[in-house]
């Protein structure tokens, strides 16, 4: 996904935040999804404010025993699964 990419989350989706997470549903598909709280922190920064990098460099330095290549890599992953449910738009 390139660097510069802005995300909206979709306004059709009902988001539930529990205490170690959040559930993602969708009512017109039936998807629905449980993220973690580093799911949940990335869902919440797609307001088309956040650029991907601002995103990766976010939770690099929440986890910063984690490589950035992988956190690259996850990120990229969980965004894009989140596009591919229409949990989440793209913008740019």
């Amino acid at each position: 996904m390139k660097r510069e990419c802005r995300l909206i989350q979709n306004t059709q989706i009902t988001f539930r935040k529990e205490e170690n997470g959040a559930y993602l549903y969708d009512p017109d598909s039936g998807n629905l999804k449980y993220i973690n709280r580093v799911g949940t922190s990335l869902y919440e920064l797609c307001d088309g404010l956040h650029p991907v990098e601002g995103m990766i460099a976010r939770i690099a330095g929440e986890y910063q025993s984690v490589p950035m290549d992988q956190v690259e890599k996850d990120v990229d992953r969980f965004l894009a699964d989140l596009l591919q449910m229409d949990f989440v738009k793209r913008i740019t």
